[in-house]
């Protein structure tokens, strides 16, 4: 035995064996499960023998959806998360110009702002970030990813102007008579990223190597991560995490939801090879990922009906129906799984209308879709989840913004969305992620949300629909084992049990026992990767 960990409240995720208080891990699995008497006989004189004094030992999570790459490039640009007004805006993008020494002329960029926290709820303009430069370009993003804000210099680098004809799918707002307001949602933001130059291989290395250990503090053993497009060729990645898993100093398990925009970009997609077998615990391609329409935080998501503080706004559909149609179907009939973004009950609507169809034409295909997000939804919406068999990969740590703006945006619908337990009991698996950089990745915050349906602020007092409030057994469940479906590994990951990966994370308060608020304040103090402790704070 290489390594046991015993007097410890693990709880496996197994239900043949669902809590043990000893485990012994050989060669990178788990070797046995059971009391400290059983597990303990089995060491020998190289044996790691860890007292868990204890505290709870549960799976590794797997953040079913974030950008990892986008993730490790943001830290480099000015982080908007706390601005509160645009006099905030204008001071933090002014600090982070004079911090890197920015000459005039370099690329300025901020992310994470969200406007619904701004003392005048107004998304910024190109005005207002000529005020903090105008010898500098500027772009900035939302903290939905779906809206970016550049200053005149920045419009002028994209070649953007009031004759600039808006992509298909995306909008440039404009002032009356065209002039562009320096605003862009969905596939216009395109147009900003065209001119930038590709990240080269070990760059895009570099990147995954600096993010590896603050997935690691946080107990996290695996990603579901979407990082094609902009300056990330879909080969380059590849090869940056294949080659990192060959040399052993991949930090984490990585599946690609390969992000395709168009049928040119997912026919190059689904002639990517796999990685050889050996490497591919570490690193494996995972769904083809499609985009069909924005955020509620932008209005952007496709309503149905239109939103309720915003008659006559539909959102966005990224692609009209045939188009749409035509990339499941032809990932589908390739085999490969989807995971579709879709918020909005019209998106969702039309991505599991796609789904069907594409079922109905190739059917028994063995494929795993997935709706990303699943967010507006009503109780048809639901049960075809359950009658297609198609997973829901949500992020519950919306709620914290999300509860103080579904009811405004979308009306009656709220009492119906976010509707992660009605999901479950229907039979769908929910893999829980956060969309880092839109959140970020802490499991902690993730985990509250979904079991006490309150924001890390505690609003609302009674919790947003707290009858889809999950248990502490069925969130674990969705962060660990739910995942692991996802990417066709649950015979391998998601579980402690023998035969298994040997990636687990000790915690230091005991999430089933105390609570719930208790929950958010979690920290990870051991993290197990394959064996390895690759974090520690014992």
């Amino acid at each position: 035995m290489d390594l046991i960990i015993y007097n410890a409240d693990i709880r496996t995720m197994d239900a043949a064996q669902p809590r043990v208080s000893s485990v012994g891990i050989r060669d990178g699995l788990i070797a046995v499960c059971g009391s400290d008497s059983e597990v303990l006989e089995l060491r020998n004189p190289s044996t790691a023998v860890i007292n868990a004094g204890g505290r709870c030992v549960i799976p590794g999570f797997n953040d079913s959806h974030m950008h990892m790459l986008n993730y490790a490039t943001l830290t480099d640009g000015a982080d908007l998360t706390a601005v509160r007004s645009l006099d905030d805006l204008h001071t933090a993008l002014k600090t982070h110009i004079k911090k890197k020494d920015a000459a005039p002329g370099a690329e300025v960029r901020g992310w994470g702002f969200n406007q619904d926290y701004f003392d005048v709820k107004t998304i910024p303009n190109r005005h207002d970030l000529d005020l903090v430069s105008t010898a500098h370009p500027i772009y900035i993003s939302r903290a939905c990813g779906h809206v970016w804000v550049l200053n005149s210099m920045a419009l002028t680098r994209a070649g953007i102007t009031k004759e600039t004809p808006d992509p298909a799918g995306g909008e440039i707002l404009r002032r009356p008579g065209g002039e562009p307001t320096g605003v862009l949602t969905e596939n216009a933001i395109q147009l900003a990223k065209a001119n930038r130059k590709p990240l080269e291989k070990d760059a895009i290395k570099d990147l995954i190597l600096s993010a590896a250990p603050d997935l690691q503090k946080m107990g996290i053993t695996s990603i579901q991560t979407d990082d094609f497009g902009g300056i990330l060729r879909p080969t380059d990645v590849c090869a940056a995490y294949t080659e990192l898993a060959a040399e052993g100093k991949l930090g984490f398990r990585a599946a690609e939801q390969c992000h395709a925009h168009n049928m040119a970009e997912l026919e190059t997609i689904l002639a990517l090879p796999q990685p050889p077998g050996n490497l591919r615990s570490m690193f494996r391609l995972g769904p083809v990922k499609l985009l069909a329409d924005g955020s509620l935080g932008a209005r952007t998501a496709l309503l149905r009906d239109g939103y309720a503080d915003k008659p006559g706004t539909r959102g966005v559909s990224v692609y009209e129906y045939a188009e749409l149609a035509a990339l499941v179907k032809t990932a589908h009939a390739s085999g490969r799984s989807l995971a579709v973004h879709a918020i909005g009950d019209g998106a969702i609507e039309m991505v599991l209308d796609s789904f069907e169809a594409a079922q109905k034409e190739y059917p028994g295909k063995n494929v795993r879709h997935g709706v990303v997000h699943a967010q507006i939804t009503d109780r048809a919406l639901l049960n075809r989840f359950k009658d297609l068999g198609v997973m829901a990969y949500v992020q519950p740590v919306f709620i914290h913004a999300d509860s103080r703006i579904a009811p405004d945006r979308v009306g009656s619908l709220a009492a119906t969305s976010y509707a992660f337990r009605t999901l479950r009991e229907l039979g769908s698996r929910t893999p829980f992620g956060t969309d880092c950089p839109v959140e970020s990745f802490n499991p902690f915050h993730n985990l509250y949300c979904a079991v006490s349906r309150k924001g890390l602020d505690g609003y609302p007092q009674g919790g947003f629909n707290i009858n889809e409030a999950l248990s502490v057994s069925g969130a674990v469940t969705a962060y660990t084992a739910d995942g692991a479906y996802a990417t066709f590994e649950e015979h391998i990951k998601g579980m402690i049990k023998p035969g298994y990966y040997a990636d687990m994370v000790m915690l230091s308060r005991n999430i089933f026992n105390e609570e719930t608020e208790a929950i958010k304040d979690t920290e990870a103090v051991m993290t197990v990767l394959g064996g390895r402790i690759v974090h520690s704070v014992l």
